[in-house]
């Protein structure tokens, strides 16, 4: 879980899972305790990145090789699922914009 790097509270998952939605790369996200703005890590981006690669691989995997409809949807499912999981697990929080440097 995200820790602000202003006031080092630690951010409870369902406040990361909102912020994941709402988190724009440049601009930060504003902490739900203490207000400072807070910014992705580099290397939190890159793995965020990595992680939503697997859902356009599903598709091209599909294009491969003969998968059942069924059990494609319970890929992206699962893959959907995953991501929606393990993103607050993996964002990193900086109270610098490190895409400004």
């Amino acid at each position: 879980m995200p820790h602000c790097q202003h006031c080092g509270t630690r951010w409870k998952w369902m406040q990361t899972l909102k912020t994941s939605f709402t988190m724009n790369t440049y601009d930060g996200v504003t902490c739900p305790y203490c207000g400072e703005k807070q910014y992705q890590t580099k290397k939190s981006r890159r793995n965020t990145y990595l992680l939503y690669l697997f859902f356009p691989i599903l598709f091209v995997i599909n294009l491969l090789v003969d998968v059942p409809s069924f059990l494609n949807l319970v890929l992206l499912i699962i893959f959907f699922i995953s991501a929606i999981l393990l993103f607050p697990r993996i964002l990193k929080l900086s109270s610098e914009n490190e895409l400004v440097k």
